[in-house]
Protein backbone atom coordinates (compact mmCIF):
# COMPACT_ATOMS: atom_id res chain seq x y z
CA UNK A 1 0.00 0.00 0.00
CA UNK A 2 1.51 3.57 -0.97
CA UNK A 3 0.95 6.39 2.07
CA UNK A 4 0.44 10.10 1.32
CA UNK A 5 1.77 12.81 3.54
CA UNK A 6 -0.11 15.97 4.02
CA UNK A 7 0.77 18.07 6.83
CA UNK A 8 2.27 15.05 9.42
CA UNK A 9 -1.39 13.39 9.25
CA UNK A 10 -1.68 9.88 7.30
CA UNK A 11 -4.09 8.87 4.58
CA UNK A 12 -4.52 5.25 3.36
CA UNK A 13 -5.11 5.48 -0.68
CA UNK A 14 -5.32 2.99 -3.16
CA UNK A 15 -3.06 0.29 -3.98
CA UNK A 16 0.19 0.90 -5.26
CA UNK A 17 -0.24 -0.95 -8.48
CA UNK A 18 -3.43 0.97 -9.56
CA UNK A 19 -1.89 4.30 -9.10
CA UNK A 20 0.55 3.00 -11.44
CA UNK A 21 -2.06 1.48 -14.02
CA UNK A 22 -3.81 5.06 -14.16
CA UNK A 23 -0.74 6.94 -14.02
CA UNK A 24 0.78 5.53 -17.12
CA UNK A 25 -2.98 5.51 -19.21
CA UNK A 26 -3.62 8.83 -18.54
CA UNK A 27 -1.41 11.52 -16.42
CA UNK A 28 -3.80 14.11 -16.89
CA UNK A 29 -6.32 12.21 -15.35
CA UNK A 30 -4.12 11.01 -12.47
CA UNK A 31 -3.11 14.41 -11.85
CA UNK A 32 -7.54 15.84 -11.81
CA UNK A 33 -7.89 13.11 -9.52
CA UNK A 34 -4.71 14.16 -7.01
CA UNK A 35 -5.95 17.41 -7.20
CA UNK A 36 -9.50 16.31 -6.09
CA UNK A 37 -8.23 14.24 -3.31
CA UNK A 38 -5.91 17.05 -1.85
CA UNK A 39 -9.16 19.78 -2.15
CA UNK A 40 -11.36 17.11 0.22
CA UNK A 41 -8.73 16.95 2.51
CA UNK A 42 -8.15 20.46 2.65
CA UNK A 43 -11.83 21.46 2.38
CA UNK A 44 -12.44 19.04 5.49
CA UNK A 45 -9.68 20.60 7.56
CA UNK A 46 -10.96 23.88 6.72
CA UNK A 47 -14.23 23.32 7.89
CA UNK A 48 -12.85 21.93 11.00
CA UNK A 49 -10.79 24.65 11.82
CA UNK A 50 -13.51 26.98 11.03
CA UNK A 51 -16.06 24.93 13.18
CA UNK A 52 -13.41 24.58 16.01
CA UNK A 53 -12.59 28.82 15.47
CA UNK A 54 -16.52 29.83 15.83
CA UNK A 55 -17.17 27.12 18.65
CA UNK A 56 -14.17 28.77 20.68
CA UNK A 57 -15.07 32.15 20.26
CA UNK A 58 -18.49 32.76 20.20
CA UNK A 59 -19.68 31.81 24.18
CA UNK A 60 -17.02 33.64 25.79
CA UNK A 61 -17.25 37.13 23.47
CA UNK A 62 -20.53 37.52 23.04
CA UNK A 63 -22.15 40.89 23.70
CA UNK A 64 -25.53 41.42 24.04
CA UNK A 65 -28.14 44.27 24.88
CA UNK A 66 -31.69 43.64 25.33
CA UNK A 67 -34.30 45.84 26.35
CA UNK A 68 -38.31 45.35 26.49
CA UNK A 69 -40.07 48.34 25.83
CA UNK A 70 -43.28 48.13 27.21
CA UNK A 71 -44.77 51.22 25.57
CA UNK A 72 -44.68 50.54 22.12
CA UNK A 73 -44.85 46.24 23.18
CA UNK A 74 -41.22 45.82 21.53
CA UNK A 75 -38.28 43.71 22.44
CA UNK A 76 -34.69 45.78 21.32
CA UNK A 77 -31.69 43.73 20.56
CA UNK A 78 -28.49 45.00 19.75
CA UNK A 79 -25.72 42.64 19.79
CA UNK A 80 -21.51 41.80 18.70
CA UNK A 81 -20.36 38.92 19.02
CA UNK A 82 -16.55 39.22 19.08
CA UNK A 83 -13.09 36.80 17.70
CA UNK A 84 -9.64 36.77 18.49
CA UNK A 85 -9.05 37.55 14.87
CA UNK A 86 -10.14 38.93 11.79
CA UNK A 87 -12.55 37.74 10.07
CA UNK A 88 -12.25 36.44 6.53
CA UNK A 89 -14.69 36.78 3.63
CA UNK A 90 -14.74 32.90 3.30
CA UNK A 91 -15.56 32.35 7.22
CA UNK A 92 -18.30 34.44 6.64
CA UNK A 93 -21.60 32.76 6.00
CA UNK A 94 -21.17 29.82 8.87
CA UNK A 95 -20.14 32.84 11.27
CA UNK A 96 -23.86 34.06 10.40
CA UNK A 97 -25.62 31.65 11.14
CA UNK A 98 -23.58 30.47 14.30
CA UNK A 99 -24.41 34.13 15.51
CA UNK A 100 -28.00 34.15 14.85
CA UNK A 101 -27.86 31.07 17.18
CA UNK A 102 -26.81 32.55 19.57
CA UNK A 103 -28.28 35.95 19.78
CA UNK A 104 -32.14 33.92 19.43
CA UNK A 105 -30.93 31.84 22.35
CA UNK A 106 -30.30 34.94 24.30
CA UNK A 107 -33.52 36.39 23.47
CA UNK A 108 -35.80 33.33 24.04
CA UNK A 109 -33.82 32.98 27.62
CA UNK A 110 -35.24 36.96 28.10
CA UNK A 111 -38.77 36.12 27.00
CA UNK A 112 -39.03 33.40 29.48
CA UNK A 113 -38.51 35.74 32.51
CA UNK A 114 -41.18 38.42 30.95
CA UNK A 115 -44.43 38.78 32.80
CA UNK A 116 -47.67 37.51 31.79
CA UNK A 117 -49.93 38.16 34.62
CA UNK A 118 -49.56 38.26 38.87
CA UNK A 119 -48.61 34.40 38.75
CA UNK A 120 -46.85 33.53 36.05
CA UNK A 121 -43.79 34.17 33.91
CA UNK A 122 -43.84 33.32 30.39
CA UNK A 123 -41.78 30.30 31.49
CA UNK A 124 -44.45 29.11 33.74
CA UNK A 125 -47.00 29.04 31.03
CA UNK A 126 -44.57 27.50 28.63
CA UNK A 127 -44.19 24.55 31.52
CA UNK A 128 -47.57 24.12 31.93
CA UNK A 129 -49.09 24.41 28.20
CA UNK A 130 -47.60 22.48 25.62
CA UNK A 131 -49.93 24.16 23.55
CA UNK A 132 -48.55 27.23 23.83
CA UNK A 133 -44.95 25.54 24.17
CA UNK A 134 -45.50 24.38 20.43
CA UNK A 135 -46.36 27.97 19.46
CA UNK A 136 -44.31 29.80 21.41
CA UNK A 137 -41.52 27.48 19.24
CA UNK A 138 -43.01 28.72 16.31
CA UNK A 139 -42.88 32.08 17.23
CA UNK A 140 -39.14 32.03 17.14
CA UNK A 141 -38.79 30.50 13.89
CA UNK A 142 -40.70 33.56 12.48
CA UNK A 143 -37.88 35.63 14.00
CA UNK A 144 -35.39 37.66 11.21
CA UNK A 145 -32.24 39.39 12.08
CA UNK A 146 -32.63 42.12 9.57
CA UNK A 147 -29.64 44.30 10.88
CA UNK A 148 -26.37 42.15 10.24
CA UNK A 149 -23.19 43.07 9.15
CA UNK A 150 -19.20 42.20 9.93
CA UNK A 151 -16.48 44.62 11.69
CA UNK A 152 -13.09 43.55 11.08
CA UNK A 153 -13.25 40.84 14.04
CA UNK A 154 -16.52 41.23 14.98
CA UNK A 155 -20.79 40.70 13.82
CA UNK A 156 -22.59 43.57 14.71
CA UNK A 157 -26.40 42.77 14.89
CA UNK A 158 -29.80 44.20 15.82
CA UNK A 159 -33.97 43.52 15.74
CA UNK A 160 -36.78 44.55 16.94
CA UNK A 161 -39.49 41.73 18.10
CA UNK A 162 -42.92 42.46 18.57
CA UNK A 163 -44.98 41.67 21.35
CA UNK A 164 -48.39 42.56 20.02
CA UNK A 165 -50.29 42.64 16.66
CA UNK A 166 -50.79 39.63 14.07
CA UNK A 167 -47.26 39.09 14.24
CA UNK A 168 -47.11 39.42 17.83
CA UNK A 169 -46.16 36.82 20.75
CA UNK A 170 -49.18 37.45 22.62
CA UNK A 171 -51.10 36.37 19.98
CA UNK A 172 -50.31 33.10 20.18
CA UNK A 173 -50.49 33.05 24.07
CA UNK A 174 -53.10 31.42 26.12
CA UNK A 175 -55.00 34.57 28.01
CA UNK A 176 -58.60 34.41 28.78
CA UNK A 177 -60.12 36.95 26.48
CA UNK A 178 -63.96 38.52 26.82
CA UNK A 179 -65.31 36.10 29.55
CA UNK A 180 -67.38 38.95 31.16
CA UNK A 181 -69.27 41.81 30.37
CA UNK A 182 -69.78 45.40 31.76
CA UNK A 183 -73.41 46.01 33.96
CA UNK A 184 -74.30 49.71 34.28
CA UNK A 185 -74.22 50.96 37.86
CA UNK A 186 -77.54 51.62 40.25
CA UNK A 187 -78.71 54.75 40.75
CA UNK A 188 -77.83 54.52 44.60
CA UNK A 189 -73.97 53.75 43.29
CA UNK A 190 -73.74 57.53 41.36
CA UNK A 191 -70.78 59.86 42.50
CA UNK A 192 -71.27 62.90 42.58
CA UNK A 193 -68.09 64.57 41.36
CA UNK A 194 -68.30 62.36 38.58
CA UNK A 195 -71.81 63.84 36.99
CA UNK A 196 -72.56 66.90 35.39
CA UNK A 197 -75.73 68.74 35.31
CA UNK A 198 -77.14 69.01 31.91
CA UNK A 199 -80.91 69.87 29.85
CA UNK A 200 -79.86 68.31 26.91
CA UNK A 201 -81.70 65.43 25.83
CA UNK A 202 -80.34 62.36 26.09
CA UNK A 203 -80.46 58.35 26.94
CA UNK A 204 -80.13 60.01 30.41
CA UNK A 205 -83.97 60.70 31.49
CA UNK A 206 -82.49 63.03 34.63
CA UNK A 207 -80.20 66.41 34.30
CA UNK A 208 -77.70 64.75 36.23
CA UNK A 209 -75.64 63.50 33.30
CA UNK A 210 -72.54 61.47 34.04
CA UNK A 211 -68.63 62.65 32.67
CA UNK A 212 -67.87 61.13 29.40
CA UNK A 213 -64.19 60.00 29.67
CA UNK A 214 -61.85 59.03 26.39
CA UNK A 215 -59.90 56.85 28.29
CA UNK A 216 -58.03 55.77 32.04
CA UNK A 217 -54.92 56.58 33.07
CA UNK A 218 -53.94 54.50 36.66
CA UNK A 219 -51.09 56.37 38.26
CA UNK A 220 -49.18 54.13 39.90
CA UNK A 221 -45.71 55.49 40.13
CA UNK A 222 -45.55 55.44 44.30
CA UNK A 223 -45.88 51.73 44.05
CA UNK A 224 -44.20 49.02 42.75
CA UNK A 225 -46.06 47.98 39.88
CA UNK A 226 -44.51 45.33 36.95
CA UNK A 227 -45.32 45.41 33.51
CA UNK A 228 -47.64 42.53 32.37
CA UNK A 229 -49.09 41.27 29.54
CA UNK A 230 -52.08 40.60 31.31
CA UNK A 231 -52.54 43.63 34.35
CA UNK A 232 -55.91 43.74 35.98
CA UNK A 233 -57.80 46.90 38.13
CA UNK A 234 -59.62 46.03 41.24
CA UNK A 235 -61.43 48.58 43.64
CA UNK A 236 -61.50 48.06 47.33
CA UNK A 237 -63.92 45.38 47.37
CA UNK A 238 -62.37 42.95 45.19
CA UNK A 239 -64.54 43.50 42.21
CA UNK A 240 -62.76 43.33 39.12
CA UNK A 241 -62.89 46.47 37.41
CA UNK A 242 -60.34 45.72 34.43
CA UNK A 243 -58.47 43.07 32.58
CA UNK A 244 -58.40 40.97 29.44
CA UNK A 245 -61.29 39.01 30.79
CA UNK A 246 -63.85 42.46 29.74
CA UNK A 247 -61.35 42.61 26.22
CA UNK A 248 -62.21 41.41 22.69
CA UNK A 249 -59.40 39.08 21.88
CA UNK A 250 -58.81 40.50 18.56
CA UNK A 251 -58.43 44.20 20.33
CA UNK A 252 -56.38 42.45 23.27
CA UNK A 253 -53.92 40.87 20.68
CA UNK A 254 -53.46 43.94 18.53
CA UNK A 255 -53.44 46.73 21.02
CA UNK A 256 -51.60 44.96 24.43
CA UNK A 257 -54.67 45.33 27.17
CA UNK A 258 -52.63 48.05 28.73
CA UNK A 259 -49.88 50.90 27.82
CA UNK A 260 -47.12 51.62 30.10
CA UNK A 261 -45.10 54.90 30.49
CA UNK A 262 -43.69 57.22 33.19
CA UNK A 263 -44.14 60.37 32.16
CA UNK A 264 -47.99 61.74 31.75
CA UNK A 265 -46.76 64.10 28.91
CA UNK A 266 -45.70 60.74 26.90
CA UNK A 267 -47.53 61.26 23.33
CA UNK A 268 -48.79 57.19 24.11
CA UNK A 269 -51.13 58.69 26.54
CA UNK A 270 -52.67 60.78 24.22
CA UNK A 271 -52.56 58.10 21.70
CA UNK A 272 -53.97 55.45 23.74
CA UNK A 273 -56.34 56.95 26.55
CA UNK A 274 -57.39 60.36 24.40
CA UNK A 275 -57.62 64.21 25.53
CA UNK A 276 -60.08 64.22 28.15
CA UNK A 277 -59.41 60.81 30.19
CA UNK A 278 -60.21 59.80 33.82
CA UNK A 279 -57.16 59.66 36.20
CA UNK A 280 -57.04 57.90 39.27
CA UNK A 281 -54.48 57.37 41.58
CA UNK A 282 -53.86 53.31 42.60
CA UNK A 283 -53.26 52.96 46.07
CA UNK A 284 -52.29 49.10 46.11
CA UNK A 285 -50.43 46.50 44.31
CA UNK A 286 -51.48 42.38 44.34
CA UNK A 287 -50.11 39.21 43.04
CA UNK A 288 -46.74 37.28 43.31
CA UNK A 289 -45.36 40.00 40.78
CA UNK A 290 -47.30 42.87 41.55
CA UNK A 291 -48.69 43.10 38.01
CA UNK A 292 -52.50 43.96 39.33
CA UNK A 293 -53.95 47.41 41.11
CA UNK A 294 -56.51 48.22 43.73
CA UNK A 295 -58.48 52.05 43.26
CA UNK A 296 -60.44 53.49 45.35
CA UNK A 297 -64.31 51.81 45.21
CA UNK A 298 -65.84 55.42 44.32
CA UNK A 299 -63.23 56.34 41.54
CA UNK A 300 -64.36 52.75 40.65
CA UNK A 301 -67.43 53.84 40.49
CA UNK A 302 -66.78 56.99 38.15
CA UNK A 303 -65.60 54.62 35.19
CA UNK A 304 -68.63 53.14 35.34
CA UNK A 305 -71.28 56.42 35.19
CA UNK A 306 -71.28 56.06 31.66
CA UNK A 307 -71.67 53.72 28.90
CA UNK A 308 -68.97 55.12 26.47
CA UNK A 309 -65.95 54.60 28.88
CA UNK A 310 -66.94 51.17 29.38
CA UNK A 311 -67.01 50.70 25.97
CA UNK A 312 -63.32 52.90 25.70
CA UNK A 313 -61.93 50.11 28.01
CA UNK A 314 -63.23 47.61 26.18
CA UNK A 315 -61.31 49.03 23.25
CA UNK A 316 -58.03 48.92 25.78
CA UNK A 317 -57.59 52.59 26.43
CA UNK A 318 -55.96 52.16 29.84
CA UNK A 319 -52.55 53.44 30.62
CA UNK A 320 -50.68 53.00 33.83
CA UNK A 321 -47.97 55.59 34.53
CA UNK A 322 -45.33 53.11 36.63
CA UNK A 323 -41.14 54.10 37.14
CA UNK A 324 -39.02 54.04 35.27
Amino acid sequence: MSIIIVKNKYFKFVDKTIMKKLYYKNNKLYKKFLNLILFIIISVYGAFGLFSFVKSNSDKNNISNISIDWKNFVIQVNGELQFSKKVLISERALLREQTKEDILQMISYSLEELTVDETNLMKDILRANSLFSREYSLFLETLEIKKMFFQENKIVTAMTIPLRGAKGLLSRMPISWNMYAYEALKEEEYVTDAYQISNVKSEYLKPLVPVKYTGLIIDARKLELLPSFAPKIYDQNGRLIYGPEFVPEKTGKLRGVAGYVSKIEDKEVELRAGKKPLLIIAVETLGNYKTNVVILSNDAKKIFDHKQNLENLRKCRVVFLINK
